[in-house]
């Protein structure tokens, strides 16, 4: 399941850009959130059973990777680049 939500926030967005009409903005911008609050729990279990992750490379890594998915909700980054839809 997580190898299908990490290639979902890898190329999602990509192909809604570049296939798909403005229409299909909102569905892909839930299905997004979806997907951080996933990496988000992934996170909080990471912490919690297993040793020496938190404060690691790796959890500023899923951290930094997680948070770059805000950028990726068509509502939050029109709203950034002041773009009127």
């Amino acid at each position: 399941m997580m190898v299908i939500i990490t290639l979902w926030s890898l190329f999602a967005d990509d192909i809604r850009a570049s296939c798909l009409a403005p229409s299909y903005d909102l569905g892909f911008s839930v299905v997004t959130q979806i997907v951080m609050i996933i990496f988000f729990l992934e996170i909080v279990v990471l912490i919690i059973f297993k040793e020496d992750y938190f404060m690691s490379f790796y959890f500023f890594l899923d951290i930094l990777s997680t948070v770059s998915l805000i950028l990726d909700i068509s509502y939050i980054s029109d709203s950034m680049l002041n773009i009127n839809s």
